[in-house]
């Protein structure tokens, strides 16, 4: 409604002065709003096509989509057939490029098919004329100079290696443009490509599905792989079930997928003294599967290649179990092989129960024995949760120098602390102990009262009046026990057993008479007959294992807490035929004229077990002088088969033993050797046509330990960093128990 005026010519329309300043600053944020907009609005435009740039510099068409464009100009021809090994072969016999490398535009990678340290593999082609065949295409994550020498090695090792249970390599390539992660132009490598899974996978998978004929029909195809290689002078040194692949189905195989054992980038020409020694420590080491010379002395040979071979048909006949999966750590595996440790049973299958335990939180862990690596040591260790050097057992037998004879340890008299067993009972708890062994009952047992709380027998003398009257006021009744077996001996495997069915009645009941939450411990001490004479993963030693894992799973599912641990080792003890390897102390301080007299703490009565040799021995000298006793330390420590031979406080003060109950000196013997005193003092003839095997000497000294329940960290951390010993056991199961999973 304001009128408008004209100044030359201008025309204007009149302001108010009182909104004139505020007009003037609303139209400059105005222009200023619209100005940054557009700015944005650009900046957004050109940020677009920037990404959209770059994005297509490195984008790829999908892997279907440039599948089907190969399809479309060139023959396709699928892995495993009969055209496809026929173009493969002919591509291996050609002269392709130089020493093998191939024209970056005679491949195509596709699909995505697997990762790992080295980098990526994928499903591809290789262009042959018009024939575009599948392949498998290993990418390298960089192609420094280290990492080119390995491939061309790979290259030219495998270009003159043709069997068919090995994974033919094709050639090698550089990638045209440098990779837009890394900056470097990729390394390739074209192998033969294998239509299932690894092994290791495979075997995981259909654990339920694959057969033992399977199982055979692998490892069979694994060995001629092996056989191979050997012949022709290569060694591996990373055969593992992940690194064998299966290939499509030909008709040797009796419906079976074949196996090609793959990965040979760490496999080394033998040199000539048939074992390559590996130059540097970098690198990680596949040491489940390394044999000791290999991780010890990085010493490789076809040997070495044989063990891991043997690894890899223990994963395939666990259906793809981790080798040593009770020890997490790769260190333990080293200390393990060191110190003799086996394959666990279970592992194969024998002992599901257990298995089944580790896989819903038990914990597993390698422990170090008391010396010596005998019965009643370690046990009384165990029940007193102390060393010899402190509960005064160190040993089955030793020499009385104020009687001036030799004795049996046996009696609680020598006993010099309480057991933890005793503690217990005072404190409320019901205290069951069962033992195969009667020797080991009384010590076991001393300071135990007798009153409802209190369960202690061995199955030894299990129809003694006193074990009956236990048994029977305790509600056991062996006879419904035994279900119609009879009752085992000493010296059958089946006493073990029912040690362990004996107390898990006891547990029983208990229940049964209304007192099964009231606190409970119970002990159970089974005899090492079949470890001696059984070797692990012979027909008794399984069977022996079968039969141990079902009460344990009873007992599990009793809803007891379970700690397993043991008192010792075993090893074979014996020379090239099979004989006794003994090294007979007496005889030979004798022959050097000096007077001794040898103790065998491994006197017991089960002379079947052991025949009285074992590692470890003590040495008791007529003459004391420091003289005799330099003398007969050199004699005895330059004998074949000794380890170590320590005076008595050096002894006492390492092996944690009393000073008065281990004579002048102690001998332990090595792996493979038992200590003796002379050849018409043993009696061998009742250890039958097997074997010796034995212990008690350093080389038994490591154990497994095995707690059915979770850890706390801080005993998880002790167990799993070889920090604990097996007379901690009580002390991982009353305080280490994870209450909270």
């Amino acid at each position: 409604g304001d009128e408008v005026e004209y100044e030359d010519g201008i025309a204007s329309i009149p302001v108010d002065p009182a909104t004139d300043t505020a007009l003037s600053s609303a139209a400059i944020a105005g222009i200023s709003l619209a100005s940054i907009g557009c700015l944005l609005l650009l900046m957004f435009l050109l940020g677009r096509w920037y990404v959209r740039r770059v994005a297509a510099k490195y984008q790829t068409p999908s892997a279907a989509a440039t599948e089907r464009n190969i399809r479309r100009k060139h023959r396709w021809t699928d892995a495993g057939t009969d055209e496809a090994r026929q173009v493969l072969r002919q591509l291996r016999e050609m002269n392709v490029g130089s020493d093998g490398w191939i024209s970056p535009q005679s491949f195509k990678t596709l699909d995505l098919i697997g990762t790992g340290a080295f980098g990526k593999i994928y499903r591809g082609v290789v262009f042959i004329e018009d024939t575009a065949v599948v392949c498998a295409i290993k990418c390298l994550k960089e192609s420094d100079v280290t990492q080119m020498a390995a491939f061309e090695h790979e290259i030219q090792l495998q270009q003159n290696l043709n069997h068919p249970n090995l994974v033919h390599v094709l050639g090698a390539s550089i990638g045209l443009e440098c990779d837009h992660e890394t900056g470097v132009r990729p390394l390739y490598l074209l192998m033969e490509y294998c239509q299932e899974k690894d092994l290791h996978t495979y075997l995981t998978n259909n654990a339920a599905h694959v057969t033992i004929e399977m199982k055979l029909w692998y490892a069979y195809e694994l060995a001629k792989a092996m056989a191979y290689l050997a012949d022709v002078g290569v060694i591996h040194r990373d055969v593992a079930a992940r690194n064998c692949l299966l290939s499509a189905q030909v008709a040797e195989s009796f419906g079976h997928f074949n196996v090609k054992l793959s990965d040979m980038g760490m496999a080394r020409a033998a040199n000539n003294s048939g074992q390559y020694i590996k130059g540097t420590h970098g690198g990680l080491l596949p040491v489940r599967w390394m044999a000791i010379e290999s991780i010890e002395n990085d010493i490789y040979t076809s040997q070495s290649d044989v063990w891991a071979f043997a690894v890899t048909v223990w994963e395939i006949f666990s259906n793809g179990a981790v080798p040593y999966g009770f020890l997490p750590e790769a260190t333990q595996v080293r200390q393990a092989l060191r110190h003799g440790v086996k394959l666990l049973a279970c592992a194969a299958g024998i002992m599901p129960h257990w298995e089944k335990i580790l896989k819903h939180g038990g914990t597993t862990g390698l422990v170090a024995t008391v010396m010596p690596t005998f019965t009643n040591p370690n046990n009384v260790a165990i029940a007193t949760m102390t060393e010899p050097i402190t509960n005064g057992i160190c040993g089955n037998y030793f020499f009385d120098e104020e009687q001036q004879k030799e004795v049996m340890m046996n009696d609680p008299k020598f006993l010099r602390v309480d057991t933890l067993f005793r503690h217990l009972q005072q404190a409320g708890v019901n205290l069951g102990i069962v033992t195969a062994k009667d020797k080991l009952l009384r010590l076991l047992s001393h300071g135990l009262v007798d009153k409802a709380s209190k369960f202690a027998v061995s199955v030894e003398k299990v129809t003694d009046a006193d074990s009956a009257k236990t048994l029977a006021d305790a509600g056991v009744n062996v006879e419904q026990l035994l279900a119609g077996r009879t009752l085992p001996t000493i010296y059958d495997p089946d006493i073990s057993v029912f040690t362990l069915e004996i107390g898990l009645e006891w547990l029983k009941q208990l229940r049964v008479n209304g007192r099964g939450e009231e606190p409970t411990a119970l002990y159970l001490s089974t005899t090492d007959f079949v470890q001696h004479k059984y070797r692990p993963g012979s027909e008794g030693a399984n069977d022996f294992y079968a039969k141990i894992d079902k009460v344990i799973g009873e007992l599990d599912a009793f809803g007891a807490i379970i700690g397993v641990t043991a008192d010792h080792g075993m090893n074979d003890k014996v020379r090239h035929d099979n004989s006794p390897n003994v090294v007979f102390l007496e005889s030979e301080l004798t022959k050097h004229g000096i007077e001794a007299r040898v103790i065998l703490p491994i006197t017991d009565p089960y002379v079947v077990h052991h025949g009285a040799l074992g590692s470890f021995g003590t040495v008791y000298l007529a003459d004391k002088s420091p003289e005799v006793l330099s003398k007969a330390l050199s004699i005895v420590r330059d004998c074949r088969g000794v380890a170590n031979a320590l005076s008595r406080e050096p002894a006492s003060k390492g092996f944690g033993l009393p000073s008065d109950r281990i004579g002048d000196f102690v001998v332990v013997g090595d792996m493979d050797t038992v200590i003796g005193k002379s050849p018409e003092w043993h009696d061998l003839t009742a250890l039958g046509d097997i074997p010796l095997r034995s212990h008690g000497g350093l080389e038994e000294s490591t154990v497994p330990m095995m707690i059915s329940k979770p850890l706390i960290s801080d005993y998880k951390k002790r167990l799993g960093g070889g920090r604990a010993r097996n007379f901690h056991l009580f002390e991982f199961l009353c305080n280490g128990i994870n209450t909270s999973r």
